[in-house]
């Protein structure tokens, strides 16, 4: 008899011990957040358990829950910071017209480093939020537009995060607000925008019928006057198609790549003078390049096409590979050895066609760097050097019977230096393993 004698399950036990519990681990929580005491690691870890808790639980009648979190962010270690952040995020989601005035009011009030802290936490909202909820940001649109603008680009990145997200849970809400201005705004906000679109393409299938008029929005900025803008379109681009590649419903959509296309990117591969400025940090000064990112960019998206693309703009790409190869940045010289390697590889019978013309400038670049004297501790100059002879071995091994007189050529010319020989060894048995 006595065994059966059991405790009620929790279904049956009243909604007001039930409550109960849920109130007794808020106030648990808060009472180690609000203790000073409390070693640092035990409130970043209540902290991420009261954003879970305020998830799922409404703690806007908590008084003291958002001036709690807000004064943690703006002190203490980075860990608490940034876990205050995160529930400040889970909390106010649990109540959106409640908290995001509350935290925008407060961004505006806030310095730029405030502002991040909490411009992190809206992030975190966005992520959490589902289209039901969108209404409940009417407070929050205007100010990103503003945010937008922002001079600091690590604000613009987490405004264009924030941005996509919401695109992707209804685009026809943010057009309206935001993608329909994108050509009236300032650099600031035109860069923030077409950032935003790198997070959107995460989704395809939210864009709908409006992916055509996204791809011309990003295809015009390309040739944007501002430097920095051509480098978020072009970054959006390369996003852009290998989501379409991953997609077997919006492959087709790979057609805007074409010839037109490729002159735009491939004109963003020069160098320009007028994008080279001087710095001064303090005493000294420095060369600061604007159009690298640009160029190291458009290289990229010269390889994210199709074998169609590539037999189509051959000559183009080519071209500015080559022309790559003795760029005044060692980046983009590496980044055009590798691409070019690449292109070999995924496309050997779109590529043929230019080999010797390859071979005999690759030779013509080997000689330069032995002729200025190879320097045992200058890695750019190795990681060079490594990278001409790895594009060597890999059309050898791609074309050998084919262009055997052009390789012979490239060949001896390695060998002929005791450094670029060594390279060649290592390269090969590292080939051969693999």
């Amino acid at each position: 008899f006595f065994l059966m004698i059991r405790r009620p399950p929790r279904s049956t036990q009243s909604r007001s011990s039930a409550a109960s519990d849920v109130y007794k681990r808020q106030d648990l929580y808060i009472a180690k957040v609000a203790d000073v005491s409390t070693p640092g690691p035990t409130i970043a870890l209540s902290l991420l358990v009261l954003g879970e808790i305020g998830r799922r639980q409404d703690l806007s009648g908590r008084a003291n829950v958002f001036e709690l979190l807000t004064k943690l962010m703006q002190g203490g270690s980075d860990d608490v910071r940034l876990a205050a952040s995160r529930s400040l995020g889970g909390v106010a989601s649990g109540n959106l017209r409640h908290f995001i005035p509350k935290i925008v009011a407060l961004m505006r009030a806030s310095s730029p480093a405030a502002q991040q802290t909490l411009l992190y936490s809206l992030r975190d909202i966005v992520g959490i939020i589902s289209k039901e909820n969108l209404e409940d940001l009417a407070s929050l649109v205007p100010y990103l537009t503003e945010l937008a603008a922002s001079s600091q680009e690590n604000v613009r990145i987490t405004v264009a995060e924030c941005l996509g997200k919401l695109a992707v849970l209804d685009f026809g809400f943010i057009q309206s607000n935001f993608y329909t201005k994108i050509s009236d705004v300032d650099a600031h906000s035109r860069v923030t925008l077409l950032l935003s679109f790198r997070h959107i393409f995460k989704a395809l299938s939210a864009l709908g019928p409006h992916l055509k008029e996204v791809i011309n929005v990003l295809v015009s900025a390309v040739e944007d006057s501002d430097v920095k803008a051509r480098v978020a379109a072009t970054t959006s681009l390369i996003a852009l198609v290998q989501a379409l590649h991953r997609s077997t419903e919006h492959r087709d959509a790979l057609d805007f790549i074409n010839v037109d296309l490729i002159r735009k990117v491939s004109a963003n591969t020069h160098y320009r003078q007028e994008w080279v400025r001087e710095v001064e940090l303090g005493a000294f000064k420095h060369t600061e390049d604007e159009g690298l990112p640009l160029r190291r960019e458009s290289y990229n998206f010269l390889f994210a096409g199709s074998p169609q693309t590539i037999e189509r703009c051959r000559d183009l790409i080519y071209e500015d590979l080559l022309r790559g190869f003795t760029d005044k940045s060692s980046e983009i010289q590496l980044l055009c050895f590798d691409t070019l390697r690449r292109l070999i590889v995924g496309f050997p019978v779109q590529m043929e066609f230019g080999l010797n013309q390859l071979l005999h400038t690759l030779v013509g670049r080997i000689r330069e760097i032995v002729a200025a004297g190879i320097k045992s501790n200058d890695q750019r100059q190795a990681d060079t050097l490594s990278a001409m002879v790895r594009l060597v071995i890999t059309a050898e091994n791609c074309y050998g019977s084919g262009h055997q007189e052009a390789l012979n050529e490239a060949k001896a010319e390695i060998k002929r230096n005791q450094e670029t020989k060594h390279f060649y060894e290592v390269i090969s048995a590292d080939e051969a393993v693999y």
